[in-house]
């Protein structure tokens, strides 16, 4: 309820009735919404006296809509209209709905109800707002129908009887129209599903009434009906999102109710003026005739005037010099009832011929110029439109079907309606300009975080990135993007009512601005990644994933909440494209933490293999504990894996993660090797050759020995540019072998002799445990005489072996093994 308020007699009273939960506090809440930020829909300033209508206003935008209880309601305010005209009181009257239902169901009488009363403020009204809930089912509506039809009926009857005035306004206003939304709708289609679902509702209360009054629709006589569709909110749509707090078609009801209401208001007073006429007339009647008779006996042949005749020239004396002060929207529709009313009159006839001329040529103008208006007010603003086809289709329209008729264009040119045109046909203007100055401005923007995102200022090649500088700029575009020159709120140069916000909801904008988001989400992504590898020195920007040499486990969970709270998207980093300029050292910084993490996992897992190893022998047994232990996911290691998985796909898209990789290395009892063929690649600078077969020998734990012999194939192939050449090895029996952990497993192969002539041989003999030792074939070779001396390991030497999966990989977690005795 709002404030105690006194609320004069005199003030124009807007009754807003109908079911419950039909949603007439909330566009009374809408209302106060509209009044604070659709002033230029409104036209005009609206006070609230009591604060009422705010508290409505917090209600349906900030908490819930509340039940209104009380049987009457009253808002009271001022109106003051742009459009001039004076300050205007008014009183919005709210209504329980039951109270309602009452007078509905025709269980409470319109006739001699108290003022206070919902009966009496309906009988008193300027305008009555009947409120339909335009997402309720059909036969709902129908079921509202009959019951309106009947309460206009009673109220039509009713003010019959009292000798009111004719022409009372009736809206019948369809609300919560944002629930006629459909997901894939557009704006246009919003609208025009709301204009298709006003024309049904409106075609069907007609035909309601029709059958009810035996196929002859009622006109109510002293009524008149007005459709409308509203919206508390607009609701998302397909390139505008959800704005809650933006009423449609609100404000330009209760502009529309208050001009009908001021208007009626003004004719009710001219009817009782007239009342007042005619009763004091009638004093004088007799002394009248008794002159008129004395001047007919006299000769006197004077003709009787009309008593239309002051009510015209008062009418004449008042409409104004031009169209634009005889056809104000706040007077139109008093004017034309006015003339109605004398047109229709008996004594019409008596007036003189110029006198109906004129009388007819207004009374015509009124109607063309409110028709006119009509059609205007009904199309949607170009504030609406989001596409250059729907613009272009309104600028045709105004220039168009929405020309003043031809006769009235110089005399119009100033009125209200036509002013209102050239405005539309500016914000049309307008809002082409400010859409190409716009979506310039966007799509120049991306194009800037494009040219930073593909480093193209930058010099790639063989000398690093510039990273410091790159952040830099990156910053300072970023700085730019934050700051456009122009804002939601601000009005078009050229326009009075569109802002910006139009604008940037237009698709060709929607769409730029979409691609600039997309630029910007990549640019902050990549920032963050390469600051979190020390990719450059950004300001505030820790270096969480650069992980260096002697990292230990302990720090693994700092480095990881550090991680979470500094860059709460780097769950998406593996996601990423990195732009190819960037990749090789986005990667080879990953890869380089990733080592530096991996030992710190290695010096776990001895410690753990140490630890079911008191007498400092590794078997395959305790490596089985100790996949156990690593299994179980022990909470020292889980911040550390974290870490080392993100690493892992960082450095290599593909890679899989290490503890994952190395628990299934673990869980395999033996491993087949396919030997079919092998490439040796030997550099030019180690000056040796193969001078006989490449061997294999297997030792098995129960020590079955066997041994693969490769003979070389075919000639060498030299390259000269990379001062290497290639042997080809193919197996002389079978190629597989199968290994089981704790074999023994070593490869050899005859070279040339060294300078004093002595014997030599490559040996493929290095792994990191002895219980996995096909690894030795992975492995640089020593180059070593056979005698067992003069050994060192021969770099550049690469053993390849076809297939490529033919030995298995050992995972990089696998540490060096050394065990001591405890």
């Amino acid at each position: 309820m709002p404030e105690v308020a006194v609320v004069r007699p005199d003030a124009l009273r807007v009754v807003l009735f109908g079911m419950p939960e039909a949603g007439k506090s909330s566009l009374l809440g809408a209302l106060a919404e509209s009044a604070r930020t659709q002033e230029h829909l409104l036209n005009g300033h609206l006070t609230d006296l009591a604060n009422g209508l705010g508290e409505l206003q917090q209600r349906l935008y900030e908490d819930r809509p509340r039940e209104t209880l009380a049987e009457v309601a009253p808002y009271p305010a001022t109106f003051e209209p742009f459009s001039g005209g004076g300050k205007r009181e008014v009183v919005l009257i709210d209504c329980d709905g039951r109270a309602a239902n009452e007078l509905l169901a025709r269980r409470k009488s319109l006739d001699g109800a108290e003022d206070t009363s919902l009966a009496g403020q309906v009988i008193d009204a300027d305008t009555l707002v009947l409120v339909i809930d335009a997402s309720a089912n059909a036969g709902q509506i129908d079921a509202d129908f009959g019951e309106f039809a009947g309460f206009l009926r009673g109220l039509r009857q009713s003010r019959g009887r009292s000798g009111a005035a004719g022409g009372l306004p009736v809206f019948l206003v369809l609300s919560k129209c944002d629930l006629l939304a459909k997901a894939d709708d557009t704006a246009s289609a919003w609208v025009e599903r709301m204009e298709e679902r006003k024309r049904q509702v409106r075609q069907r209360f007609q035909d309601f009434l029709a059958g009810q009054e035996g196929g002859q629709a009622t006109a109510f006589g002293s009524l008149e009906l007005h459709p409308w569709a509203t919206a508390v909110k607009r609701p998302a749509l397909v390139g505008a999102p959800a704005r809650p707090r933006e009423p449609y078609g609100v404000a330009e009801l209760f502009r529309q109710c208050l001009d009908e209401a001021s208007g009626y208001r003004s004719q009710k007073q001219a009817s009782q003026r007239r009342l007042f006429t005619t009763v004091g007339g009638a004093v004088g009647l007799v002394a009248s005739m008794m002159g008129l008779a004395a001047a007919f006996l006299l000769g006197n042949s004077t003709v009787k005037p009309s008593p239309l005749e002051p009510t015209v020239d008062n009418f004449r004396s008042n409409e104004g010099p031009t169209a634009s002060t005889r056809l104000r929207a706040d007077t139109l529709q008093r004017n034309l009832s006015l003339l109605t009313e004398v047109k229709s009159s008996p004594e019409f006839a008596d007036l003189p011929p110029e006198t109906q001329q004129y009388v007819i040529g207004r009374w015509r103008e009124l109607k063309d110029y409110q028709a006119y208006r009509d059609r205007f007010l009904r199309e949607p603003p170009p504030t609406m439109a989001t596409t250059d086809e729907k613009l272009e289709e309104l600028k045709g329209r105004l220039e168009g079907e929405l020309l003043p008729p031809a006769e009235y264009q110089t005399e119009w040119a100033q009125t209200e309606a036509v002013l209102l045109r050239e405005q539309r046909l500016d914000d049309v203007r307008a809002m082409r300009e400010a859409v190409a100055r716009v979506e310039d401005w966007v799509r120049g923007m991306n194009q800037k975080g494009e040219d930073l995102l593909h480093f193209t200022d930058f010099k790639g090649g063989a000398a690093p990135l510039a990273w410091n500088t790159w952040h830099k700029r990156l910053r300072e575009w970023l700085a730019e993007a934050d700051a456009p020159p122009f804002r939601g709120a601000d009005k078009l140069t050229g326009s009075r009512n569109a802002t910006y916000a139009t604008v940037l909801a237009f698709n060709r904008v929607a769409d730029a601005r979409a691609d600039l988001d997309k630029t910007r989400q990549r640019l902050e992504a990549l920032r963050d990644l390469t600051s979190a590898l020390g990719l450059g020195t950004p300001p505030q920007r820790p270096a969480t994933l650069d992980i260096p040499v002697g990292f230990a486990i302990d720090q693994a969970r700092g480095r990881w909440q550090e991680l979470e709270k500094a860059y709460p998207g780097f769950v998406k980093w593996p996601e990423l494209t990195i732009p190819d300029p960037a990749v090789a050292e986005v990667r080879r910084a990953a890869e380089a933490s990733y080592r530096n993490a991996i030992a710190a996992g290695q010096e776990a897992i001895l410690r753990q293999l140490q630890e079911v190893s008191p007498d400092g022998k590794e078997t395959p047994a305790r490596w089985v504990e100790t996949r156990r232990w690593l299994a179980a996911n022990p909470p020292e290691l889980a911040s550390w894996r974290q870490l080392t998985a993100l690493l892992a796909v960082l450095s290599e898209p593909k890679a899989e993660d290490p503890v994952s990789a190395l628990l299934e290395f673990l869980r395999q009892d033996r491993f087949d090797l396919d030997l079919r063929s092998l490439t040796l690649t030997l550099p030019d600078d180690l000056n040796v050759r193969p001078i006989g077969n490449l061997t294999i020998q297997h030792r098995s734990a129960s020590e079955n020995k066997s041994t693969l012999t490769f003979a070389q194939r075919g000639a060498p192939q030299r390259d000269a540019k990379l001062r290497l050449t290639r042997y080809t090895f193919g197996a002389e029996a079978a190629t597989t072998l199968s290994y089981k952990p704790g074999d023994t497993l070593w490869a050899e192969l005859p070279v040339s002799k060294d300078a004093e002539g002595r014997d030599r041989q490559l040996l493929w003999s290095g792994c990191r445990s002895i219980v996995f030792q096909f690894e030795r074939l992975q492995k640089p070779p020593r180059l070593t005489r056979t005698d067992g001396k003069d050994s060192k390991v021969a770099e550049g030497v690469e053993l390849s072996i076809s297939p490529a999966s033919g030995v298995p990989r050992v995972p990089a977690l696998l540490p060096v093994v050394v065990l001591k005795p405890k």
